[in-house]
């Protein structure tokens, strides 16, 4: 899998920790994973296939249990 995160909000390991407060989202079903903008995670976020996370709408909240 591979795994592409907006240096303008995941770079420093502060910064990560802090959009990942209960933990990174499985990525067992996914080809990709893509994070464009400033997101947070809740927990249990599943990514399937090629996921991305569009700019649009951030920053913003991926809810508890979602899949993207």
């Amino acid at each position: 899998c591979t795994v592409s995160l907006d240096p303008r909000f995941y770079k420093k390991i502060q910064d990560f920790e802090a959009r990942f407060p209960d933990g990174v989202p499985s990525i067992k079903d996914a080809q990709s994973l893509t994070v464009d903008g400033d997101w947070t995670f809740g927990a249990d976020v599943v990514a399937t296939g090629e996921a991305h996370v569009e700019a649009d709408g951030s920053p913003g909240r991926i809810a508890d249990g979602a899949r993207i």
